[in-house]
């Protein structure tokens, strides 16, 4: 059974599998897995759950949850294939080498024959405009390699057809045309890796255990391990083969969907899809995009496709399967019936809310005064968005004095982007005086692995060495064992580097000019100021003397 619940709130949803948990309760030593996309909603969605399962006249402060795991999709699914190609066997161990982070190793070990092919002229071109040396490990070898691993990734996520074509001796793209010439290198190098690993993608095993659980094979064992349902909380979006197997697994398992969703109709289009003669596993066309109005067109997107996909065409879906629907709309004066003109006017984000689950009874948004529910703030770049959300929720802080910074959750689509802005306007003490506590919470989901984001960063900075990549190289687990730097350590070396002068830019322009404010300049003024006072004129050019500051710093540094 495939059990899909929806909600437009959150909290209704960790309400209602915290209910389950206490109608259906594990035994005392069986663990309870919940499928997430994030940390954050790990740890949020455990907090709930310790609330829900207790009796409130017993526990008024909430109960406890033990022996809870969240593991992510993807890895949790790999397990679950794992144990049905197993056959009875113990499912192979180690880390998936199709990895991004693992398998670009393997990448850059071929790559040297790989260029030697003349498929591969792309990538010798590319090389070359970027100065590669290709006989040592330099900053573009590894780029290259890196991004090449990447896409291999997602397309054993994305494209297992095309992959499986390619180790068929097929050089097709993924609409089944002969590939461009200049990506038929992408087959070579798949097939020396396939040829190298003991696996093979994880589209591909994904694909295999779902021919296998639609001929109604008899299964070795229990597949994962316990008689629990599979629970997937809070997921926005999975890949189609990963949807195509949670239908097939549905046949000899509880399927559980907690999703997360702003109404009821957005996304109920098969029925519109069916008649354009479109598949489900088509993305969604022009068509829908008119038909819709302005904010689900831009916003719900993404969403409305994995819905779509949910649905489905019932080739995979091998159980049954069933929508069950908890909407809440918040009471206070509406534009409908007379009985919902009564009471105060609902917040603008409520009003937003509401107006997406019921369109006719609120066609028309209100603002009333001190209404900041919903904010928008002009910006003329990424530095600027950084620094006026800093100062807006410091006001926060202050008008409120019973928020905290635990209480405060800030989302971006391009971590990447953001992360070395953050870390300089956030831990830029001087400019506000208050000490603001921060935390980057998913961006080591994306970024690689230890060893080889620190590689990468060394490789990096050899170019240009500015305050952002000097943290980024610090925050790396390798230079933090060498010169065991704690995280308050860092901070505190953060606060004493601006004291110094040391500016948080991109480049010189930012920092104020080529010859100042840069690192040298700013570790120049602490050693002028170990053997000279702090005045003007008492050394030569520009870096003016500063005395230390009483801070216990690795000086050795």
């Amino acid at each position: 059974m495939l059990t899909i619940f929806r909600s437009n709130r959150a909290e209704l949803l960790a309400q209602l599998l915290a209910t389950q948990l206490r109608l259906h309760p594990p035994g005392p030593f069986e663990e309870v897995q919940v499928v997430v996309n994030t940390w954050p909603t790990s740890r949020w969605l455990g907090e709930q759950i310790a609330l829900g399962i207790s009796d409130p006249d017993e526990h008024p402060g909430g109960g406890i949850a033990a022996n809870l795991r969240f593991p992510f999709p993807t890895s949790r699914l790999r397990e679950l294939v794992d144990q049905l190609l197993a056959e009875g066997e113990a499912p192979p161990a180690g880390a998936d080498p199709w990895r991004a982070q693992n398998l670009v190793w393997p990448v850059l070990e071929l790559l040297p024959a790989l260029l030697q092919a003349p498929e591969a002229a792309p990538l010798r071109q590319w090389l070359e405009r970027r100065g590669s040396d290709r006989r040592v490990l330099d900053a573009p070898l590894w780029q290259l390699g890196r991004a090449i691993a990447d896409a291999l990734d997602d397309y054993g996520l994305y494209r297992p057809a095309m992959l499986e074509a390619w180790l068929e001796g097929r050089d097709l793209d993924a609409a089944g045309q002969p590939l461009a010439e200049a990506l038929r290198w992408q087959p070579l190098l798949l097939r020396a890796l396939a040829e190298r690993l003991e696996r093979r993608p994880f589209g591909l095993r994904a694909r295999e255990a779902i021919t296998r659980l639609q001929q109604d094979k008899p299964l070795a064992k229990d597949i994962g391990g316990s008689g629990q349902p599979l629970r997937l909380f809070g997921l926005s979006s999975l890949a189609p083969v990963q949807v195509e197997l949670l239908q097939a697994l549905s046949q000899r398992m509880a399927v559980e969907l907690y999703l997360l969703t702003p109404c009821r109709d957005l996304w109920q289009r098969r029925e519109a899809s069916a008649a354009a003669g479109a598949s489900p596993n088509d993305p969604l066309g022009p068509e829908w995009l008119l038909s819709v109005p302005g904010l689900e067109a831009r916003f719900g997107r993404l969403g409305a496709e994995f819905q779509q996909l949910l649905e489905g065409s019932g080739e995979a879906q091998l159980g049954e399967s069933r929508f069950d629907d908890l909407y809440l709309v918040q009471p206070g004066r509406g534009d409908g019936a007379a009985e919902d003109c009564a009471g105060p006017l609902p917040p603008l984000l409520a009003q937003l809310q509401e107006q997406l689950v019921e369109p006719d009874r609120r066609p028309r948004l209100e603002l009333a005064d001190g209404d900041h529910s919903l904010e928008f703030h002009p910006c003329p770049g990424a530095l600027r968005q950084v620094q006026i959300l800093r100062d807006r929720l410091l006001q926060l802080l202050a008008e409120h004095r019973d928020l905290e910074p635990r209480d405060i959750l800030v989302m971006t689509p391009d971590i990447e982007r953001y992360a070395p802005l953050v870390a300089s306007v956030f831990s830029d003490v001087e400019a506000t005086g208050v000490a603001l506590p921060w935390r980057l919470t998913d961006r080591s989901q994306q970024a690689q692995s230890g060893m080889a984001r620190s590689l990468l960063r060394l490789l990096q900075s050899a170019e240009r060495l500015t305050a952002s990549a000097l943290e980024a190289l610090l925050e790396g687990p390798a230079l933090q064992r060498r010169f065991g730097l704690e995280p308050q350590e860092m901070a505190r070396l953060n606060r004493e580097l601006q004291r110094l002068g040391f500016r948080w830019g991109l480049d010189g322009t930012q920092r104020g000019g080529e010859e100042t404010h840069g690192l040298r300049w700013a570790m120049d003024r602490l050693l002028l100021g170990l053997a000279l006072p702090s005045a003007p004129g008492m050394a030569l050019g520009e870096p003016q003397p500063v005395a230390p500051s009483e801070l216990d710093l690795p000086l050795e540094l």
